[in-house]
């Protein structure tokens, strides 16, 4: 951040984006999301991009259906660890997932 902002970015308009996916391993994916929380203390929105595929290299060969709930899972556990920021392919089954966790957790 430090970088950036010394090129002439505003802090304020920096998002955190660990970068699910991209190289990582399942464990080293999982190992993200469980410790984002950690990433709060930089003081700037996180962002969290969970493809169908990010999670796993044998996603791909999973009906759309398993793909979905682990992506609504990744997603879930995300926003409980610090994301503010969800990047997803199925958007409206996500965002019903998201609003009957916030009604558990406000109820």
């Amino acid at each position: 951040m430090d970088f950036a902002v010394s090129l002439g970015v505003k802090r304020e308009k920096i998002i955190v984006d660990p970068g699910i996916g991209f190289g990582k391993t399942l464990e080293q994916n999982l190992e993200i999301i469980k410790r984002l929380a950690e990433l709060k203390s930089l003081g700037r929105p996180i962002l969290i991009g969970h493809q169908e595929n990010h999670l796993s290299e044998k996603f791909w060969i999973c009906l759309r259906i398993e793909r979905l709930m682990g992506t609504a899972a990744a997603v879930i556990n995300s926003i409980l660890n610090g994301a503010s920021i969800v990047r997803v392919h199925d958007c409206k089954a996500i965002k019903q997932a998201i609003k009957i966790t916030d009604s558990i957790l406000r109820n």
